[in-house]
């Protein structure tokens, strides 16, 4: 059983979603090697930019709440507010480093179970034509063109998932049926896709 991910399966996992235990449960049954884990390498990278972004709008909103707490500690009738919320301010700064630390390990694990599907001029020539096709943005198409390049040097007598919850750009029907034309499914739910693996 060949189970593809993508970046949001890392993301799930690192900073703890809705549907984190179950793309941890799949990440231990590769680790045990029960299911082979087939990621793109573009979505090995792209989840670092994620958390990068956040943090950087984290930032900004702390350097605002700075600046008016700075205002605020000069009033005495402020001093309650002040102190509910320069504990919320300390927190806030220290999510930057948490995540990262988070996120690098999840990325660890996987690299140490996971094939990573390289990307080269053919797949960069496919998802350029995906974009086009099926109207996908370049990081989606970059993905999908990898994941579509990896299926076709797959037995496809073997049973395969493609596990994504970006049903917006690839719960298409035009996506659905070329997915399936190489036995592979296309689920959008970490569970739901656990819960095929399993059965399968």
């Amino acid at each position: 059983m060949i189970v593809y991910i993508e970046s949001n399966f890392v993301i799930e996992i690192a900073l703890g979603q809705e549907d984190a235990a179950a793309a941890e449960t799949i990440l231990r049954l590769a680790e045990v090697r029960q299911v082979t884990l087939a990621v793109p390498v573009f979505a090995v990278t792209e989840p670092f930019s994620t958390v990068a972004y956040r943090a950087v709008d984290r930032r900004r909103l702390c350097e605002s709440l700075n600046s008016q707490l700075i205002q605020l500690r000069r009033s005495v009738p402020h001093e309650d507010a002040v102190s509910i919320v320069e504990p919320a301010l300390s927190a806030l700064l220290m999510i930057e480093k948490k995540e990262a630390d988070l996120l690098e390990g999840t990325v660890g694990r996987l690299l140490e179970v996971a094939h990573v599907i390289p990307f080269d001029s053919a797949s960069f020539a496919e998802a350029t034509r995906y974009a086009r096709v099926y109207g996908l943005s370049a990081q989606d198409a970059t993905i999908y063109s990898s994941v579509i390049a990896d299926l076709r040097r797959q037995d496809i007598a073997e049973p395969k998932c493609f596990i994504s919850k970006n049903f917006k750009d690839f719960g298409s029907p035009e996506v659905k049926s070329e997915l399936h034309s190489y036995s592979c499914r296309y689920i959008t739910s970490f569970t739901d896709g656990l819960g095929y693996t399993r059965s399968r």
